[in-house]
This record gives structure tokens, sequence and C-alpha cells, in this order.
């Protein structure tokens, strides 16, 4: 896959499946922006600090992302060890604060230049505890 001239907006970028992600997209030649509580190590060509379980993180994040994305990966979530109702704030409440907030954003530039995909990836196991 070539992702060349791409920009890909990535929560979840310091750790596990996100940081992987973030090299991966990077090794397909795309511009990465992560979003992470943690700085990411590596991998990003910028880096937008957000906590998904605080709104106001969420939006000033988002208001830092001022260039067209091409897509969205949401990887960042809470592991089911923690409390159910941390979980459902962060890993549903959270992402989708976030990814809605992140259409609005891009929604005038996506649709001048005829739309984009959009891809939304999270940890759902929440929904079984």
């Amino acid at each position: 896959m070539n992702l060349k001239n791409k920009t890909v907006a990535l929560t979840g970028c310091s750790s596990g499946i996100g940081a992987e992600t973030a090299r991966q997209l990077k090794e397909q030649g795309a511009r990465v922006i992560g979003f992470d509580l943690k700085e990411p190590s590596g991998n990003v060509d910028q880096y937008i600090p957000i906590d998904l379980a605080n709104e106001s993180s969420i939006q000033e994040a988002v208001a830092k992302c001022e260039e067209k994305i091409d897509a969205l990966c949401n990887i960042a979530g809470v592991p089911p060890t923690l409390p159910a109702m941390v979980q459902i704030k962060v890993n549903f409440f959270g992402l989708r604060t976030f990814t809605n907030l992140m259409c609005l954003n891009n929604f005038r530039l996506l649709e001048k230049t005829g739309g984009r995909r959009r891809q939304n990836i999270c940890n759902s196991r929440w929904l079984f505890f």
C-alpha cells in the first residue's frame, strides 16, 4: 500500500498496537499525526497530547490539528482490567467525541476534496463486562 501524500490521525500512538500502526503507516509513506496521553518515542510527524477521559482535552487536541486528514485510526483505549465506567468513558464516549469533532473540524476540507475514507478502530471488549 502506498500512503505517500496521505495524512493519518492516530490515537494511541505511544505504545502497543498504536505504536506499531504508526511505524507501519510511516513505512508506507504516510504523514502521521499522533494523539496520546504520553509522548511517543518516534514514528509520528506531529504529536498532540490528549486525554480521552476529559472532554476539554479532546476539544483542545482537535483544535490543534490544523490540517486535512485522509484517515483516522482510533486505536487508543483502556484495558478491560479497569473499572467498567472508565472503559466506557474512554473507549466509547472519548473516542466518539474525538471522532465527531475531528470529522466536523475537517468536514469542509473533506467535502471540498471529494471526501476521504475514515477507518475507525477501537477496543470494544468493554461491551462484554
